[in-house]
């Protein structure tokens, strides 16, 4: 199977779901094949909560807000897993053989209009991509760089979101209004460490080439 938006992957805590549940026309969906992820309480709700942050960030500062006869609804979806297949995604879609915290994987962008239910309104669905988060990857770089465990892995979860959006660090300048803006998004999530890197400046993860979801098998 590949990471796609559909329900059957795994939801998350009722806590976590009413929080947000009232922040309709943001759907994500979190699947986990490595048991670390779930060794540590609130780390996949972390992930959900910085995930939904970021596309909430991204639909208002884009301008993406839409009154009830035309809004738009956003999905994307998450594999938190271990380091053998962060290997086996970055040797398939970005020939190299290593290892990383996060890869990003855009979807094609095709949009769909929807009627809902009562017939007197419309909105666009558009599936911004995939993401794949390393549990013990991202515990290497913690420990290199002496950083916050939790803040770390809303960090790359955002990272992550922000490249399906289109953002990109290949130059300084997109460097620099790509960080301000994920550095916004952290402080929303109660991080306000401005210096979200650390002394660190990672591995340019993006969006690999070809755009193709990730496949699980």
């Amino acid at each position: 199977m590949s990471i796609k938006a559909t329900n059957d992957f795994p939801t998350p805590p009722p806590s976590v779901v009413e929080e947000l549940v009232s922040k309709d026309f943001r759907e994500i969906y979190i699947e986990t094949d490595s048991a670390l992820w779930q060794r540590e309480d609130g780390l996949l709700e972390l992930v959900y909560c910085a995930a939904d942050s970021a596309m909430a960030f991204f639909m208002e500062n884009q301008q993406q807000r839409y009154d009830d006869t035309n809004r738009q609804r956003w999905s994307l979806s998450i594999l938190c897993t271990h380091d053998r297949r962060m290997r086996e995604f970055n040797r398939r879609f970005r020939a190299k053989d290593s290892i990383c915290s996060s890869l990003a994987f855009s979807a094609d962008n095709e949009t769909y209009e929807h009627d809902m239910d009562n017939g007197s309104a419309s909105y666009t669905s558009r599936h911004l991509g995939d993401i794949a988060l390393g549990y013990r990857a991202m515990q290497r770089e913690v420990e290199r760089y002496d950083l916050d465990k939790r803040a770390h892995c809303a960090h790359i979860t955002v990272h992550a979101v922000a490249h399906l959006v289109g953002l990109k660090h290949e130059t300084a300048q997109q460097l620099q209004f790509m960080e301000a803006r994920e550095e916004e998004i952290l402080r929303r999530l109660g991080f306000p460490n401005s210096n979200p890197y650390g002394e660190a400046k990672f591995e340019s993860q993006g969006s690999p080439q070809p755009q193709q979801p990730v496949n699980l098998q």
